[in-house]
């Protein structure tokens, strides 16, 4: 009987079909925003400030395909890879169904299987006090529950794949998202690699404090997605039917919109950043004020190159964002290290929100040159 509500629950009605896959992607992205920070919230409240220095770096590591080869320095990193690996499994069977039409049932499988595994980890966090069993324990039902929706909506989305390693067609979409493929990596990077030299240089509880005042950056910047989202769509139309007026309009108000949510973000901030974040996290965090208000600074900038960036998709230019992606992951390599060992958590800050502007420059500096070369063609013409 459950099982078949279940199946029911993740079908769903075809006339619902665009009002779920609405809610419940946006359900699905919030957890996946917040899943870090509140599993945060929980461990520096029921474990030393160590295991949530020690949870933070495992789970930025675990979102870089490089922590493969870090296996052997702490076991979380290990588990935090698996649960990861399990997003990259379900993105490609859900792509399956997503094909079909179906963004509702990959929406609705995404949020309940994030739902429960932040449920799990909570709870058995505050039982056992314990992150590698709370951990373990939650790649065990991670895994099953993926197991359990797949197998009962499979039937309705069965199609033969049959996928040739030299099928020319699978190396020309290899190489198509390579460029993609790369900036995210690239991207995920920077954003911590102040994160790695901390781990470097300095202890876990130190590294703990920086991603309590890191975390409302790291959450802005995956949520910020949502506030320009729906006007890619009518970016897409106004660039390819070459109507520039509609076109410079639309960007420039999404622009301006971001740029005021930025500066509301840092007043707030200023006022209630860290009282909050010190009553949240269970630990006084005065002493960061400022490298939190810089962390901020960056957070706001990193929304504005993040939109830069998928305008520069829209206008089918997204490897010209390589040379951005590359030029300043270099940058940040060789300065993390002498920054935070010399500066610390100062230095960390100010080594992302450095980057994070240098990132936004070159970007803007490839939209505008993407913009007037598309000008140019159009007047040769």
């Amino acid at each position: 009987m459950i099982l078949k509500y279940m199946r029911h629950f993740l079908l769903g009605s075809a006339k619902n079909i665009f009002r779920d896959s609405y809610i419940w992607n946006t359900i699905g992205g919030a957890l996946d925003a917040g899943q870090s920070a509140l599993l945060l919230i929980v461990i520096s409240r029921t474990n030393p400030v160590e295991d949530a220095g020690a949870f933070s770096i495992a789970y930025a590591l675990a979102c870089l395909a490089v922590t493969v080869g870090k296996w052997g320095m702490r076991n979380s990193i290990f588990l935090m890879c698996l649960l990861k690996l399990l997003d990259a499994a379900e993105d490609v069977v859900h792509g399956m169904f997503q094909k079909k039409g179906r963004l509702d049932v990959v929406a609705k499988c995404m949020a309940t299987r994030y739902m429960l595994v932040l449920f799990n980890g909570m709870t058995f966090l505050y039982l056992t006090h314990n992150l590698l069993i709370s951990l373990g324990i939650s790649v065990v039902v991670s895994v099953s529950y993926f197991i359990l929706t797949i197998s009962l909506v499979y039937d309705e989305f069965r199609e033969k794949i049959c996928i040739s390693f030299w099928d020319n067609n699978l190396w020309r979409l290899l190489t198509d998202c390579f460029s993609l493929f790369a900036g995210s990596f690239l991207m995920i990077y920077i954003a911590n690699v102040s994160k790695y030299a901390i781990d470097e240089y300095m202890d876990e509880t130190v590294q703990a404090c920086f991603n309590y005042i890191f975390m409302p950056v790291y959450v802005i910047s995956v949520l910020n997605m949502f506030v320009y989202q729906p006007v890619l769509t009518k970016l897409a139309v106004y660039y390819r039917e070459d109507k520039r007026t509609q076109f410079l309009k639309l960007f420039s108000r999404q622009l301006l919109l971001i740029l005021c949510l930025m500066l509301v973000v840092i007043a707030t901030g200023d006022v209630l950043g860290i009282p909050f974040l010190s009553i949240l996290y269970n630990i006084d965090l005065k002493e960061y004020k400022v490298s939190f208000l810089i962390l901020l600074i960056g957070g706001g900038l990193l929304a504005v190159s993040s939109f830069l960036s998928v305008v520069v998709t829209v206008m089918r230019k997204q490897s010209w964002l390589i040379i951005g992606y590359v030029s300043t992951a270099v940058i940040a390599f060789l300065a993390a290290r002498p920054l935070v060992r010399y500066q610390g958590v100062m230095g960390a800050a100010v080594l992302y929100t450095g980057i994070v502007l240098l990132q936004a420059i070159m970007f803007a500096f490839i939209f505008v040159k993407c913009y007037v070369s598309r000008i140019d063609l159009h007047i040769s013409d």
